[in-house]
């Protein structure tokens, strides 16, 4: 009982000093992942189904955790990766949009028909 423990612990530290994460749902994953491993360390002996339901829910809980903090790193090299891209590439000028341009068209042809209810701010209707 008490190697399971400090397999976990061992296995959680690790990740976490592997992966950094912040403080998200992969740093509070390697946590838990932790404390299982201390309280089974110090756990008392007990009987052998006990031990492989322990061993199981701290594999699933690791596991969950290795998930967790992989999944973050790629969204956190992604999210690099998109800003980098950015910075390279300059912002053009801008235009008008085509839309823009024919309203103000048709703006320069015909009155619009707006209509204001109450309820609404003068600037805003439909037509």
């Amino acid at each position: 009982m008490m190697e399971i423990g400090m397999v976990t612990a061992i296995a959680a530290a690790a990740m976490f000093f592997w992966y950094r994460p912040r403080w998200g749902e992969g740093a509070k994953l390697c946590a838990l992942c932790f404390v299982m491993g201390l309280a089974g360390m110090f756990m008392g002996g007990c009987g052998p189904l006990l031990a492989v339901l322990e061993g199981l829910l701290a594999m699933v809980a690791g596991v969950c955790c290795l998930f967790s903090l992989h999944r973050e790193k790629l969204a956190r090299l992604r999210a690099q990766k998109r800003r980098a891209h950015q910075k390279a590439q300059p912002v053009p000028a801008q235009q008008p949009a085509p839309a823009q341009a024919d309203r103000a068209a048709a703006s320069d042809r015909a009155p619009l028909l707006t209509v204001l209810y109450g309820g609404e701010p003068r600037g805003r209707g439909c037509a």
